[in-house]
């Protein structure tokens, strides 16, 4: 005789405990404030705690409603329509931020700084750029950059002087008037180039009536074209020019100071005292 035996487990269900499921609650939303869409207050049921900014300011839904025709926050507010509240202490906090394109491409923001996805461009937390490493631009607005080209017109910055004047800018100088300039040794100005212009015309002579610029070097050299050069002074070299522009470039002289030499102009137009 075969006996069979059959083992039936019985499974008891523990009664639950008391409470109830718990809600996941608003989630704060970001948005651009536009008319015709719902915002939420986060209320009971609802999935959405809405911020809106609008016209440079961060609003905080106080009472879910869709905003028509003119309808605005600050308006509200003004009219003492109490459905947002100006959210002053709202900050956005993230680590990490990526803002891409369809294709992929796009701004990563980390650290404070901005890269572009390629990493070729980078916007720096102290305000300047990097490209690549071959073009930096400063927060002070100040270029480097290593290669490239240029097409179009660059704009000198010319200042308009007369009398006595020592140059502690690097700014380019029209003469007014009957103007002594005299320019700096400073090793700071090395491989500064500096257009000088008298604006006298026609041009004059050195025996004719008439304003004129006159150049300078403080304790230093001055170097002119062809036979108004002068490398043997090292009190005074000094140039006149009536009616014309010269261009002049500091070339370094000792670890402290500068030469300036007569890099472009026309003879007719310099006499030498």
């Amino acid at each position: 005789m075969t006996a069979l035996k059959k083992v039936t487990r019985i499974a008891y269900k523990r009664d639950p405990e008391p409470g109830e499921r718990g809600e996941r609650g608003a989630v704060p939303r970001l948005r651009k404030f536009v008319t015709g869409v719902e915002y939420q207050c986060g209320a009971g049921g609802e999935s959405f705690l809405d911020y809106a900014y609008y016209d440079g300011v961060w609003y905080k839904c106080l009472i879910t409603h869709t905003p028509t025709g003119d309808q605005n926050p600050f308006d509200d507010i003004g009219h003492d329509i109490y459905t947002w509240e100006v959210e002053s202490s709202f900050s956005f906090l993230a680590t990490e931020c990526a803002i891409v394109g369809s294709d992929g491409n796009g701004w990563i923001l980390s650290e404070g700084e901005i890269t572009h996805t390629s990493g070729k461009v980078t916007l720096k937390s102290d305000g300047s750029a990097n490209f690549n490493d071959k073009c930096v631009i400063t927060a002070d607005g100040e270029l480097t950059a290593k290669t490239g080209s240029f097409s179009g017109y660059v704009m000198a910055n010319v200042t308009r002087l007369s009398g006595s004047v020592t140059l502690t800018t690097e700014a380019n100088v029209v003469g007014g008037g009957y103007l002594t300039l005299t320019l700096p040794t400073s090793i700071s100005f090395a491989g500064r180039r500096l257009l000088v212009i008298d604006d006298n015309f026609p041009p004059y002579t050195k025996t004719t009536i008439g304003f004129y610029t006159y150049v300078k070097v403080a304790n230093g050299y001055l170097n002119g074209l062809g036979e108004y050069a002068d490398t043997n002074t090292p009190a005074y070299s000094e140039i006149e020019i009536r009616g014309g522009a010269v261009e002049f470039i500091a070339i370094p002289y000792s670890d402290t100071s500068v030469r300036w030499i007569v890099a472009s102009g026309h003879e007719n137009i310099i006499n030498k005292f």
